[in-house]
């Protein structure tokens, strides 16, 4: 995870997160999980 501090008006900065950040590192670490699903009429 990175902090990336940008020039924004309204903001001191955003965070950064990859999507394995979430999966593997975030997601456990508040002891919560995901799921996958599919959508009807999305390939």
């Amino acid at each position: 995870m990175e902090l990336y501090k940008g020039r924004t008006k309204n903001c001191d900065g955003s965070l950064k997160l990859k999507t394995r950040d979430v999966t593997d590192k975030f997601l456990p670490a508040t002891g919560h999980s995901y799921q996958t699903v599919h959508l009807v009429g999305e390939d």
